[in-house]
Protein backbone atom coordinates (compact mmCIF):
# COMPACT_ATOMS: atom_id res chain seq x y z
CA UNK A 1 0.00 0.00 0.00
CA UNK A 2 1.49 3.40 -0.83
CA UNK A 3 1.09 5.97 2.42
CA UNK A 4 3.22 8.37 0.38
CA UNK A 5 5.42 9.06 -2.52
CA UNK A 6 8.28 8.21 -0.25
CA UNK A 7 6.40 5.43 1.93
CA UNK A 8 5.08 2.35 1.34
CA UNK A 9 3.53 -0.47 4.16
CA UNK A 10 3.74 -4.50 3.64
CA UNK A 11 0.49 -6.09 4.70
CA UNK A 12 -0.26 -9.84 4.31
CA UNK A 13 -3.68 -11.21 3.50
CA UNK A 14 -5.65 -14.28 3.07
CA UNK A 15 -7.98 -15.11 0.35
CA UNK A 16 -10.98 -16.73 0.16
CA UNK A 17 -13.04 -18.07 -3.12
CA UNK A 18 -10.51 -16.12 -4.97
CA UNK A 19 -10.45 -12.74 -3.00
CA UNK A 20 -8.67 -10.83 -0.40
CA UNK A 21 -10.16 -10.76 2.64
CA UNK A 22 -12.02 -7.47 4.17
CA UNK A 23 -8.72 -4.75 4.47
CA UNK A 24 -9.64 -4.79 8.71
CA UNK A 25 -7.99 -8.42 8.67
CA UNK A 26 -4.73 -8.23 7.03
CA UNK A 27 -1.81 -8.54 8.48
CA UNK A 28 0.60 -5.28 9.01
CA UNK A 29 4.13 -6.34 8.39
CA UNK A 30 5.56 -2.88 8.38
CA UNK A 31 4.10 0.23 9.80
CA UNK A 32 3.89 2.40 6.89
CA UNK A 33 7.15 4.82 8.32
CA UNK A 34 9.19 4.09 5.46
CA UNK A 35 9.84 3.09 1.79
CA UNK A 36 9.18 -0.48 2.33
CA UNK A 37 8.38 -3.34 -0.69
CA UNK A 38 9.49 -5.27 -3.01
CA UNK A 39 8.21 -8.65 -1.01
CA UNK A 40 9.62 -12.29 -1.79
CA UNK A 41 8.85 -15.23 0.36
CA UNK A 42 11.37 -18.04 1.75
CA UNK A 43 10.67 -21.42 0.36
CA UNK A 44 9.31 -22.57 3.62
CA UNK A 45 7.18 -19.40 4.04
CA UNK A 46 8.68 -18.49 7.56
CA UNK A 47 10.11 -15.37 6.47
CA UNK A 48 8.92 -12.20 3.96
CA UNK A 49 12.17 -10.41 2.54
CA UNK A 50 11.90 -7.08 1.41
CA UNK A 51 13.79 -3.86 0.15
CA UNK A 52 13.69 -0.65 2.65
CA UNK A 53 14.96 2.53 3.48
CA UNK A 54 14.76 2.19 7.13
CA UNK A 55 18.47 2.75 7.99
CA UNK A 56 18.51 5.44 5.34
CA UNK A 57 19.68 3.33 2.58
CA UNK A 58 17.98 0.73 0.37
CA UNK A 59 18.83 -2.75 2.16
CA UNK A 60 17.19 -6.24 2.13
CA UNK A 61 15.36 -6.72 5.10
CA UNK A 62 13.75 -10.17 6.64
CA UNK A 63 10.66 -10.55 9.03
CA UNK A 64 10.28 -13.56 11.00
CA UNK A 65 7.01 -14.73 10.62
CA UNK A 66 4.91 -17.47 12.93
CA UNK A 67 4.16 -20.42 10.90
CA UNK A 68 0.59 -20.79 11.51
CA UNK A 69 -0.80 -17.28 11.58
CA UNK A 70 2.00 -15.27 9.40
CA UNK A 71 2.05 -12.72 11.84
CA UNK A 72 5.81 -11.13 12.83
CA UNK A 73 7.26 -12.61 15.23
CA UNK A 74 9.86 -9.83 16.37
CA UNK A 75 11.45 -7.15 14.18
CA UNK A 76 12.62 -7.04 10.83
CA UNK A 77 16.57 -8.06 10.62
CA UNK A 78 18.73 -6.33 8.10
CA UNK A 79 19.87 -9.08 5.41
CA UNK A 80 21.94 -7.06 3.12
CA UNK A 81 23.20 -3.75 3.74
CA UNK A 82 24.02 -1.26 0.56
CA UNK A 83 25.79 1.62 2.35
CA UNK A 84 28.39 2.00 -0.29
CA UNK A 85 27.51 5.51 -2.25
CA UNK A 86 28.71 4.25 -5.33
CA UNK A 87 26.35 1.21 -5.40
CA UNK A 88 23.25 1.19 -4.07
CA UNK A 89 19.84 -0.76 -4.85
CA UNK A 90 18.01 1.46 -6.97
CA UNK A 91 18.71 4.79 -5.24
CA UNK A 92 17.93 6.43 -8.52
CA UNK A 93 14.57 6.35 -10.34
CA UNK A 94 11.82 4.97 -9.56
CA UNK A 95 11.35 2.37 -6.61
CA UNK A 96 8.53 0.14 -8.57
CA UNK A 97 12.15 -1.04 -10.95
CA UNK A 98 14.17 -2.33 -8.21
CA UNK A 99 14.33 -5.95 -8.97
CA UNK A 100 14.21 -8.69 -5.67
CA UNK A 101 13.48 -12.55 -6.50
CA UNK A 102 14.52 -15.84 -4.61
CA UNK A 103 15.92 -19.08 -6.71
CA UNK A 104 16.86 -21.74 -4.23
CA UNK A 105 18.68 -20.40 -1.45
CA UNK A 106 19.86 -16.94 -3.18
CA UNK A 107 18.11 -13.83 -3.44
CA UNK A 108 18.67 -12.00 -6.60
CA UNK A 109 18.59 -7.64 -6.45
CA UNK A 110 19.34 -5.15 -9.17
CA UNK A 111 22.03 -2.33 -7.70
CA UNK A 112 22.92 0.81 -9.51
CA UNK A 113 26.59 1.27 -9.71
CA UNK A 114 28.52 4.72 -10.12
CA UNK A 115 31.47 5.87 -11.84
CA UNK A 116 33.22 8.99 -12.82
CA UNK A 117 36.31 10.10 -14.21
CA UNK A 118 37.54 13.93 -14.41
CA UNK A 119 38.73 14.35 -17.91
CA UNK A 120 41.52 16.93 -19.06
CA UNK A 121 40.76 18.36 -22.89
CA UNK A 122 43.26 21.03 -24.32
CA UNK A 123 40.89 23.72 -26.29
CA UNK A 124 41.73 22.92 -30.23
CA UNK A 125 42.64 26.67 -31.40
CA UNK A 126 41.80 27.62 -35.00
CA UNK A 127 44.16 27.83 -37.30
Amino acid sequence: MVTAPDRRQIFITRFENGEAVAQGEWIEITDGSRLDGRTEWSPDGSLLYFVSDRDGFRCIWAQRLDPATKRPTDDAFGVHHAHLANRQIMRRGNFSTVGLSLGGDRLFFSMDEMAGNIWKLEPSRPE
